[in-house]
C-alpha cells in the first residue's frame, strides 16, 4: 500500500481532465512548456532559475534542505571571510565602484563560484547596483525603502545581498541615521520621497507582464480528493514507493493540462510537458517532504510536498532539466506548485495555486539574460 494512497472516491481535478481529453496516453494533452525571494505565499520566491539546485564543484555537492532555516538566515547576515570575498571581487567585480556584500552563507552553503562561471547573466550582480545616485542612495536602498513600506515582520529576502549587493542589517540603520526611516523600519516622508524619485528601481523588478487575466484559468476545485494524508507524519524526506508512482502519474497528467493551458495564456510558442519516464525516484530528485507543522509550530497548509526531477537535474550544463515541485492541501488535493523547465539557456517558470476554488495558473515567466521576464499574470 502507498504512503499516500488513493483515495476510492474520484477526484475532481482527474474527472475533470479525463472528460475533456479522455483516459489514455493518446489522448492526453500534446507535448508543451524563474530567483530565489531565493528558496512568499504558497510558493517560494527564492532564486528561480536553474541554480535553484545545488551544483558540483569539484567535490562537494551541497544540500541546502539539511540545513535549518535560522541558521541560514543568521549567515546571511555575516559578511563572508575576507579571503572569500577577495576571490570574488577579483573574480567577477573588477571596476565596481563599490563592492557588493558577500555573506557567509554564500561562502559555506552553496555552490555560488561555480553557478556564476556557469551562468554568469543571471549571477553576477549589475555594475548599475553599486553605482550611487546623486542624493547618496543605492538601487537597493530604494527597494529596501519600498519592501520596510510594504511588510512587517517578514523574513528578509536573499536577494537584497544577491541582486542589489547590500547587507540589509547594516544597510537599514545607515537609513535610519539619512532620515528615510523611522524608529518602527518604516519609510518617512523623505524615504517616500526617494521612492517616487527612484520608481524605475521598482517597476524593474516588478514590471507589467505582458499578458494578465483577472479571471482565474484553470480547473475548479471540487470536494473530491486524490490522496489520503495521514495526520501523523513524521517531518523529514520519505522515498516515493512503487505503489504511488501510478498516482503521481494521473497527477502529472493533471499539471500538464495546466501547462499548455499556461502556456496559451502566455502566448509562448515552445512544447513543454513534465515526461514521467525521465523522472528519477531517489533523494535529491524525486521525493516526497512531509512538513505536518511549519517552522513556528503551526499545523502547515501544505503538509506533504512532492519533489520531482529528470534524471539530468544535477548535471552541470545538461540539455534538459524539468524539476520542482507540488504542495497538497490537508484534504489531499493539490493546493500549489511550482514547475521550472530548462532547455538548455531557456528557462521557463509556472507558478500554480488555487484562486477562487481553481487550481489556476497564476505566473509565468521565461528567462532572459539578466533574469526572469513575468510574461502572464493572474491579477487580483
Amino acid at each position: 500500500m502507498g504512503l499516500f494512497k488513493k483515495k476510492d472516491k474520484s477526484n475532481g481535478f482527474l474527472d475533470a481532465y479525463n472528460n475533456k481529453y479522455g483516459n489514455s496516453k493518446n489522448n492526453s494533452i500534446s507535448d508543451i512548456t524563474a530567483t530565489h525571494d531565493k528558496l512568499s505565499d504558497p510558493i517560494s520566491d527564492e532564486v528561480k532559475s536553474k541554480h535553484d539546485s545545488p551544483l558540483k564543484n569539484s567535490n562537494v555537492l551541497i544540500d541546502r534542505r539539511k540545513i535549518p532555516a535560522k541558521e541560514i538566515d543568521r549567515m546571511q547576515q555575516i559578511e563572508a571571510s575576507k579571503k572569500y570575498r577577495r576571490k570574488i571581487y577579483k573574480m567577477f567585480y573588477k571596476g565596481y565602484p563599490e563592492m557588493p556584500f558577500v555573506s557567509q552563507d554564500r561562502e559555506l552553503n552553496a555552490n555560488w563560484i561555480e553557478q556564476a562561471q556557469m551562468f554568469p547573466k543571471q549571477s553576477i550582480l549589475k555594475k548599475s547596483r553599486m553605482i550611487r545616485f546623486s542624493d547618496g542612495l543605492l538601487p537597493g536602498h530604494i527597494y529596501m525603502l519600498y519592501w520596510l513600506g510594504k511588510y512587517t515582520n517578514r523574513r528578509i529576502p536573499a536577494y537584497f545581498e544577491y541582486d542589489y549587493g547590500i547587507h540589509f542589517v547594516a544597510e537599514k540603520e545607515f537609513l535610519k541615521k539619512r532620515g528615510y526611516l523611522n524608529d518602527i523600519d518604516k519609510p518617512t516622508e523623505l524615504g517616500e520621497q526617494a521612492i517616487r524619485a527612484h520608481y524605475n528601481i521598482i517597476e524593474e523588478r516588478h514590471p507589467k507582464p505582458l499578458h494578465a487575466s483577472k479571471v482565474p484559468i484553470g480547473f475548479a476545485n471540487i470536494d473530491k480528493v486524490a490522496r489520503s494524508i495521514p495526520g501523523d507524519m513524521t517531518p523529514g524526506i520519505n522515498s516515493i514507493p512503487d505503489s504511488d508512482r501510478k498516482l503521481i502519474q494521473e497527477e502529472l497528467k493533471i499539471i500538464n493540462s495546466l501547462i499548455s493551458k499556461a502556456i496559451d495564456l502566455a502566448h509562448l510558442n515552445v512544447n513543454l510537458k513534465i515526461d514521467y519516464s525521465l523522472l528519477r525516484f531517489e533523494n535529491n530528485f524525486t521525493y516526497y517532504e512531509c512538513v505536518p507543522y511549519t517552522k513556528t509550530g503551526r499545523v502547515s497548509k501544505y503538509p506533504l510536498i512532492l519533489h520531482y526531477a529528470y534524471g539530468t537535474h544535477n548535471q552541470p550544463m545538461s540539455p534538459q532539466d524539468y524539476f520542482g515541485e507540488l504542495k497538497y492541501l490537508k484534504n489531499g488535493e493539490i493546493g500549489a506548485a511550482r514547475l521550472i523547465f530548462w532547455n538548455r539557456n531557456n528557462g521557463y517558470m509556472i507558478t500554480i495555486g488555487i484562486i477562487k476554488n481553481v487550481l489556476a495558473i497564476k505566473k509565468v515567466e521565461k528567462s532572459i539574460t539578466t533574469g526572469w521576464k513575468v510574461v502572464y499574470k493572474l491579477e487580483s
